[in-house]
């Protein structure tokens, strides 16, 4: 999973801020200044030691019902049920 690079990255040290930006990201996120500003951010917040386990970076992901004939999806049920509670 492409998060895990940058949460070991974040957490740990782990490899450089670019291979962060272009393995940890897909559909071209990582070339954004503003998610390379938050990331090399967390780095840098969490450096200290015993701090890895301050958060951790989780993938995000979008899925959506399609409709039968075209349009827009809508979010999955088991979304809203996570963003309900």
């Amino acid at each position: 999973m492409a998060a895990l690079v940058v949460d070991d990255y974040v957490r740990y040290g782990t490899g450089t801020l670019d291979t962060a930006m272009a393995r940890g990201f897909s559909h071209g996120f990582g070339d954004f200044a503003a998610n390379r500003g938050l990331v090399a951010w967390m780095r840098e917040y969490i450096g200290g030691p015993g701090r890895a386990d301050t958060f951790r970076i989780v993938a995000v992901r979008k899925v959506s019902v399609r409709r039968k004939r075209g349009g827009r999806g809508r979010p999955a049920p088991a979304q809203l049920a996570c963003l309900a509670a």
